[in-house]
């Protein structure tokens, strides 16, 4: 009787076991998104309209992702900040045009520049990512400020290039104040105009005195005791593509 009662035990244990739920990988996927980027939602109507297009843009990523793994495109998609609003919900403000966009400039508080070839000999390919050199990626959100982290992008690089070691510069600076170049904040500007702006006031804070706010500030946080330093432009030149 005993061993009887011993067998019987077993199939029970088993039906107990198979009555907890198992987790959705969906589920925690979308709660590792929630939390990753400290997301709360004002109802849960609301959250469920946001988890239905997250999911969509996972599926897109993934599709691409697909794509690229067959080498039939040259980039991966991954998961942002913005993983759980349409593509109609960014804000594509139109920017003040270039009087004439596609003339080749230069400028320069020391004259004219003059560039001789060296006659080196150049590699054929360079991948700046092997060389250590590119700043982290960063998060613009909703704010049309491409142009203020591509100016700050590239100045780190150069920085990292020379000194050997890596630096972030405060978009929010050339946000809020290079106006007067005819950069519009949050609505869009250019890179140049961000580099004239750098030339006018002497250079750039770093990014921990005067971090991103995603908005342009009415009273700016410039102060130029903060510049760093060794930040500074001597001249810029715009290259055509085929150049």
């Amino acid at each position: 009787m005993l061993v009887a009662k011993a067998l019987l035990l077993v199939p029970c244990l088993l039906a107990v076991g198979n009555c907890h739920p198992r987790s959705d990988p969906n589920d925690e996927l979308w709660e590792s998104f929630k939390r990753d980027h400290n997301k709360q939602y004002e109802s849960l109507e609301i959250e469920a309209a946001r988890k239905k297009i997250f999911f969509d843009n996972k599926r897109k990523i993934d599709e691409h992702n697909a794509l690229y793994e067959r080498g039939e495109t040259s980039f991966k998609l991954g998961i942002n900040p913005l993983a759980d609003v349409t593509l109609d919900e960014i804000p594509n403000k139109g920017i003040k045009p270039r009087e004439d966009p596609f003339t080749l400039f230069s400028v320069s508080k020391e004259g004219p520049i003059q560039f001789e070839a060296t006659g080196a000999k150049l590699p054929e390919t360079v991948d700046w990512r092997e060389k250590g050199i590119l700043s982290p990626i960063k998060a613009q959100y909703n704010c049309l400020a491409c142009w203020a982290f591509a100016a700050t992008d590239a100045i780190e690089s150069q920085y990292a290039l020379k000194y050997g070691k890596h630096l972030l510069l405060s978009q929010q600076q050339l946000v809020d104040c290079s106006q007067e170049e005819g950069n519009l904040g949050c609505q869009g500007g250019m890179v140049d105009w961000a580099y004239k702006y750098i030339m006018r006031v002497g250079g750039l804070e770093q990014d921990s005195d005067y971090p991103y706010q995603i908005e342009v500030r009415m009273k700016t946080n410039f102060h130029k005791r903060h510049l760093h330093k060794p930040i500074k432009i001597r001249f810029l030149l715009s290259l055509l593509l085929s150049d």
